[in-house]
């Protein structure tokens, strides 16, 4: 049997109730795009050694929001994206080149698209990575 394709029942992330006021629970095969977006949600948005028995689990992107809204930081940030995701989520390919980074309305944003390597097909995400100022 193939592992990568069996299904599992786990929380939803982010963590949230359902309709009947219980947790609401996720039900999806390892390499569902939404699955996948799940991974990277939770990879990106948590911070590095904010889980202290998976110290490396996590990403530095929540320090950009401490830094000035410009090139730099978009370059910081995308470098931080890719070496997280490259670290942590071996389902999928990205590169620097792949991710855009805006700020709307003092929250900075990242669309990050990128490669299943199993299915060869790009997906596409959008995540608010922090409020700025």
């Amino acid at each position: 049997m193939d592992n990568k394709k069996v299904g599992f029942t786990g929380l939803s992330f982010p963590f949230r109730l359902n309709n009947r006021g219980g947790i609401a629970m996720s039900s999806t095969s390892v390499t569902a795009p939404d699955h996948i977006n799940e991974s990277i949600a939770q990879i990106i948005l948590t911070r590095l050694k904010e889980r202290p028995m998976e110290m490396s689990v996590g990403s530095d992107c929540e320090r950009a929001v401490f830094m000035p809204n410009d090139p730099a930081t978009h370059a910081i940030l995308r470098y931080n994206i890719v070496d997280a995701l490259t670290r942590l989520e071996p389902r999928i390919t990205v590169t620097e080149d792949s991710i855009a980074v805006a700020e709307y309305e003092n929250v900075i944003y990242v669309q990050i698209n990128y490669v299943v390597n199993e299915y060869g097909t790009t997906y596409s995400q959008v995540l608010s990575v922090g409020k700025v100022g």
